[in-house]
């Protein structure tokens, strides 16, 4: 334990330094959560590369690899999942990142600099009741949500083409293969809503809390 003349005899802390650093290191680590977006990239690629080798490999009786339909269904049901799951990552670090919006906002109503900073930046009540789908994210983790929504038909439909290519009607695996995008659709679509309303939540709460409107 330090001696109590010590604590007498040091300096007290400086609040609006504190403040300064701290509004410093939420910005730079705003900045590196996008700068970490371009590695989700290997969360979407990596699993569609190894599908289309399943699916090259897929009732190849010439070659020393044959892929089944049961070993092509595992690997649709699984690239769908990863990304339904990547998705809704996606979505806990815009959260993250929505979060430390409102504590800059904080520090900047505490320097009286609310007013100098772009109407866009901060967050209210208003905003986030108006929150759709892919409102809720930033404008930069917009762009790898959207990537979910062409792979996802992009598996269905190649699956029920590869089933179904012996097939001599070509609206089998054409109809097939928009029922499946539908219903897996509707599912994913309903799983992610429910994360924006949950985190949506959760920020209005911290608006409230902090009294910002």
């Amino acid at each position: 334990m330090p001696d109590q003349k010590e604590l007498k005899g040091t300096q007290p802390f400086d609040q609006e330094e504190i403040l300064r650093e701290f509004y410093k290191i939420l910005l730079e680590s705003m900045r590196t959560r996008e700068q970490a977006l371009l590695r989700f990239l290997a969360l979407f690629g990596a699993p569609i590369a190894g599908y289309i080798w399943i699916l090259v490999h897929h009732n190849q009786t010439k070659s020393d690899i044959n892929i089944s339909n049961a070993g092509l269904l595992a690997a649709a049901l699984g690239t769908i999942l990863i990304q339904i799951l990547g998705a809704i990552y996606i979505l806990a670090l815009s959260y993250n990142f929505r979060s430390m919006q409102i504590a800059c906002d904080k520090i900047e109503k505490e320097f009286n600099i609310v007013d100098k900073m772009p109407k866009g930046w901060r967050l209210t009540r208003e905003r986030i009741g108006k929150w759709g789908l892919l409102d809720f994210a930033p404008e930069m983790f917009k762009v790898i949500l959207f990537f979910p929504l062409f792979t996802i038909p992009a598996v269905c439909f190649t699956y029920v083409y590869k089933v179904h290519a012996m097939c001599d009607d070509f609206l089998v695996p054409f109809t097939g293969g928009i029922v499946i995008t539908i219903v897996v659709g509707f599912f994913a679509i309903l799983g992610v809503r429910f994360v924006v309303i949950r985190y949506s939540n959760k920020l209005l709460a911290m608006l409230n809390e902090e009294n910002i409107s």
